[in-house]
């Protein structure tokens, strides 16, 4: 299975929030199928969790399966009785190649080259999924993704966070505390979209209806350090009354290490 679906060149720190340089070329090489291969089911240990994160597009023809296979690990991990957060990024590199895509945010494109130069990596790609901050591969790929979600929740973690969060008209006010932080950390705090359907138009997708799954509408960091901290999310206009949660974790900012994670409503 190849493992590039679309590339840019990167640059810049773990967080940062600038924005990148577009590449004016852009290499396709599909994806497999989210269901590949038989499924390792998860068992996870008191203590344990893990944070899916899944860069994604509209535009891109491979992606589809990659989102498919982000709601089967949520759906199995409810099954399982086990702590897994869903959080599906939708990157904004690949606006301009003849659909726009209705969730693309480029402080997810940031996010998404700051991983690249932690694991140093060259580019950036779609669809790609990380797991806690320590792990990175074709986000279709089935049976890899059972494999790494299984000794991510093998492991346990001894940090706590904790999340509360009240909507104001258009906009969601969020509290965290962190117990311990250790001193590079960082707090990330995601408004996440429970579902979304779209018709594209136009691009790779034209003519296809997609479901996207836990999509990344707005997120905030803050500096752990502080140990307590607020920070304010928008509603995305359009779909201000759908249905929403909150998703925290602490992350060092060094290593991209997600220590620890939690999700609330409002």
């Amino acid at each position: 299975m190849a493992k590039l679906e679309s590339r840019l060149i990167v640059g810049g720190g773990f967080l940062a929030m600038s924005l990148i340089a577009i590449a004016t070329f852009l290499r396709v090489a599909h994806g497999g199928p989210a269901m590949a291969g038989p499924v390792k089911e998860a068992k996870s240990k008191p203590g344990s969790f893990a944070v899916v994160e899944l860069y994604t597009s509209e535009g891109c023809s491979s992606c589809p399966p990659a989102e498919a296979n982000l709601r089967r690990i949520t759906e199995e991990a409810k099954s399982n009785g086990t702590t897994v957060y869903a959080l599906d990024f939708h990157i904004d590199y690949w606006d301009r190649l003849g659909w726009i895509d209705v969730a693309s945010n480029a402080a997810a494109t940031s996010r998404q080259n700051d991983y690249a130069n932690q694991f140093g990596n060259r580019s950036v790609y779609t669809p790609q999924m990380i797991i806690n901050g320590k792990v990175e591969f074709n986000g279709s790929d089935g049976p890899k993704s059972d494999l790494e979600l299984s000794s991510a929740l093998a492991e346990t973690t001894t940090f706590k966070i904790a999340v509360n969060a009240k909507r104001q008209d258009t906009i969601v006010i969020a509290n965290w505390t962190a117990s311990n932080p250790l001193e590079d950390d960082v707090i990330l705090v995601a408004l996440v979209q429970d579902d979304l359907i779209t018709l594209v138009n136009a691009g790779e997708n034209q003519g296809r209806t997609l479901h996207h799954f836990n999509v990344v509408r707005d997120f905030q960091t803050a500096d752990a350090s502080l140990s307590q901290g607020e920070v304010t999310l928008k509603l995305p206009m359009q779909d201000r009354n759908a249905p929403h949660h909150i998703v925290g974790f602490l992350q060092s900012r060094t290593t991209g290490q997600i220590r620890a994670a939690t999700s609330t409503t409002f």
